[in-house]
């Protein structure tokens, strides 16, 4: 190694030796400057949190002596509301139950069932004799529609026999009377065997012509007869008609019983009157239960209030809050 070479790395030596010695006096400096700051720090810090608890015992201190003046406290208090007993409405068997004691309810939530099958046997036997009035009214209001028919059908037609056997009556009078005469004229003049004859002839004529004219007048007879009846035609047509008004009457008997059978089917389902909290529970499944008697108690919680009792004393401060502020 050269002369030159050994004084180059001489020299870097020293000026590594020089830069040690400085960074680790800087580094001197820096903790003692660290040490010396540390006092500081932690008075400081003292210092916040004294003044952070200053503020929360100040505050808590305003919350207490606000509350206290502007509340007053009582430990004799409660929650009042309105009961409402839920009944049954007819006698039955409890089938199912709900709900339970202290359960959250709504208005028209089912809370017990009772034994449906006597009821749903009522409601289908009426149903059936609606139907069956129906129909019976449907056959009398056709049966009066074929009555107004045929009964003045019938007035009609006995009117035109009437009129007919009337005129062949006369016909038959007056060819009886022509057959008179001609006997007559005939007896007067039966000088000879022949106008004996025709004499003899005119009086078989005139028998069979007043046979005919008796056949005639019994047919006359009979067609008035026939009018007589069929003169009752409006009163067969009123007869026929409230026969059929006495069946809609029937039908809206029977729609009435039906409708009071559907009505006892839904008082077998008993729903909550109102929305609140299940309160006493006083029956259960399988139990038989009567009219009126009380089964579950709902506490409504749309009319709930509280009621406080205070000493004279502490109802200056309620009494000096407007009305309506909390």
């Amino acid at each position: 190694m050269s002369e030159h070479d050994k004084s180059q790395t001489i020299y870097e030596s020293e000026h590594q030796g020089h830069t040690e010695l400085d960074y680790q006096g800087e580094g001197s400096r820096s903790s003692a400057a660290t040490i010396a700051d540390r006092p500081r720090f932690r008075l400081n810090h003292k210092i916040m949190v004294v003044a952070s608890l200053v503020i929360i015992v100040a505050m808590s201190a305003a919350f207490f002596v606000r509350d206290s003046v502007l509340y007053a406290r009582t430990d004799d208090a409660h929650i009042d509301g309105h009961i409402t007993p839920v009944s049954a409405r007819i006698n039955g068997q409890v089938q199912q139950v709900n709900v339970i004691e202290g359960q959250l309810v709504h208005a028209g939530d089912v809370l017990a069932v009772m034994d449906q099958s006597e009821c749903s046997i009522a409601v289908n036997l009426a149903m059936a004799n609606v139907a069956y009035a129906q129909n019976t009214a449907a056959s009398l209001y056709f049966t009066a529609a074929i009555t107004v028919t045929t009964a003045y059908g019938g007035l009609n037609s006995a009117q035109a026999a009437a009129k007919s056997a009337e005129i062949e009556v006369a016909a038959a009078q007056h060819k009886v009377k022509m057959d008179e005469a001609v006997l007559k004229v005939a007896q007067v003049d039966a000088t000879s065997i022949e106008a004996v004859l025709d004499a003899a002839t005119i009086e078989a004529v005139l028998e069979a012509d007043q046979q005919v004219l008796m056949q005639t007048q019994e047919k006359l007879g009979q067609a008035i007869t026939n009018l007589k009846v069929a003169q009752t035609a409006s009163q067969q047509v009123s007869i026929a008609k409230a026969k059929a008004q006495a069946a809609d009457s029937q039908i809206m008997e029977s729609q009435s019983q039906l409708e009071q059978a559907q009505l006892r089917l839904s008082y077998t389902i008993i729903r909550s009157p109102v929305t609140g909290v299940v309160g006493k529970r006083r029956v259960e499944a399988g139990q038989n239960v009567s009219v009126g008697q009380e089964l579950i108690d709902v506490v409504s919680l749309d009319d709930v209030w509280i009621t406080a009792n205070f000493k004279e004393a502490q109802l200056w401060p309620l009494e000096a809050r407007p009305a309506g502020r909390d």
